[in-house]
């Protein structure tokens, strides 16, 4: 399978004050647990240790957070918060090939104060372990795609 290219986003944000737009790696993703989906966009976030979801996305899934494989207090965006453990699948738009099996954290809060407009931020665990991602910001672009060995 190849890589699937995507561009990069404009986004609005305030540094020191003034209003700026800046360009995100993001990309639209379908989310499923059980017979429940979620179509959102993602935060490619080669900073944050696992993928995470908003409480949105777990209410729209939903997803009972008594019943989670894990909870625990995560490390992300310069605090510790409180998330879920949960078996999902993920697909990345448009390409139904580049789906996947794996753990999502769902938040037991959500994201609104950290001012970013998606659904979730893909990390190490459950995103970078699986595809290999090459960011091209100079030339508009960043890919998406699997390791060799896959």
């Amino acid at each position: 399978m190849p890589s699937q290219q995507y561009g990069y986003r404009n986004y609005a944000a305030v540094r020191d004050g003034i209003p700026e737009t800046v360009l995100r790696p993001t990309v639209s993703f379908t989310v499923a647990h059980g017979t429940f989906s979620w179509s959102a966009d993602a935060l490619i976030d080669t900073g944050s240790p696992v993928s995470v979801f908003t409480r949105n996305v777990a209410d729209a899934l939903e997803l009972s957070l008594a019943s989670a494989m894990d909870r625990q207090k995560i490390a992300i965006a310069g605090g510790l918060h409180e998330a879920f453990k949960f078996p999902i699948s993920l697909a990345l738009d448009p390409l139904d090939e580049m789906s996947w099996n794996t753990f999502g954290w769902f938040l037991c809060g959500d994201m609104e104060s950290w001012k970013l407009p998606v659904s979730a931020l893909f990390g190490t665990e459950g995103f970078f372990d699986r595809w290999k991602v090459t960011f091209a910001l100079r030339d508009g672009y960043f890919s998406v795609g699997p390791y060799s060995e896959q």
